[in-house]
């Protein structure tokens, strides 16, 4: 089911769809050289449904139901437009995670009230390059825990550090 997830972010590089904070950043700045992946809900309900057959398939096949759309830029150029650009984008977010290591700072964000999140975004910043990853859906962090540790997919590996609960 890992590669299956992993397969389906590479195949369909463009299918934006919601407004989310990869979709208002993009509708805003130059896409030139950047990676784009966005994955819709429909391609989501239908690999929630494709080859399930372990006990850890069925998980990540629950956790895909409640996702509407994973959106990814990467390789956007650390300039102080493009960091105005995010910053818009992210729009009143909470930030429920700040985590600086080896060059890199990690902010996780969400939108949403006390029991669920509507839209995750993670944004990390490199020396030179960011990169924007929105979640958006009926969410939870054990389940986006869950699916980071389920995926291979650039900067989910940071969701394994959230907080067990969204302070409000």
């Amino acid at each position: 089911m890992k590669k299956l997830f992993f397969i389906l972010l590479l195949l369909f590089p463009l299918s934006l769809q919601a407004q989310n904070a990869v979709n208002f950043f993009l509708d805003h700045a130059d896409t030139q050289n950047l990676t784009i992946i966005s994955l819709g809900e429909k391609l989501l309900k239908a690999a929630a449904n494709a080859a399930v057959t372990t006990d850890e398939d069925k998980k990540i096949a629950a956790i895909l139901k409640d996702i509407n759309n994973i959106s990814m830029a990467s390789g956007i150029k650390r300039t102080s437009h493009n960091k105005n650009l995010i910053k818009k984008a992210i729009n009143n977010a909470e930030r429920i995670l700040l985590m600086q290591k080896d060059g890199e700072t990690v902010s996780i964000y969400t939108h949403g009230k006390q029991n669920y999140i509507s839209e995750l975004i993670i944004f990390i910043e490199s020396n030179d390059n960011i990169t924007l990853i929105s979640i958006a859906g009926k969410l939870n962090l054990s389940m986006l825990r869950q699916l980071a540790d389920k995926s291979n997919i650039e900067g989910m590996k940071y969701l394994k550090n959230i907080p067990n609960q969204k302070n409000k």
